[in-house]
């Protein structure tokens, strides 16, 4: 599974708290009270599947034995894929 296929995002709920939704609007989780901590707790909830993606992707990475190619070889292209994975869920989980 792509994490196209679970792209969660954070919704405020009329000042109550925040809500995590799937992509068709579906609630995944719901915080029941505000500020920073509960945004960052609807943050992080909203990145779980980037960052199981990520490092999916980080296991699939070291798996490949060592090849020559360089950054264009199986390991380069598996250690870019993960990188962008990581970076984006880290900036998700943060909010940004």
């Amino acid at each position: 599974m792509g994490i196209s296929e679970f792209p969660w995002y954070v919704d405020t709920k009329d000042r109550i708290g925040f809500t995590v939704r799937s992509l068709g609007g579906k609630p995944v989780a719901e915080i029941w009270q505000n500020g920073d901590d509960a945004e960052a707790a609807a943050c992080l909830i909203a990145a779980a599947p980037n960052l199981l993606e990520a490092l999916q992707l980080h296991v699939a990475y070291e798996a490949i034995p060592t090849d020559r190619g360089g950054s264009q070889g199986p390991k380069g292209k598996a250690w870019t894929a993960y990188v962008e994975a990581r970076d984006a869920a880290i900036k998700k989980a943060k909010g940004l």
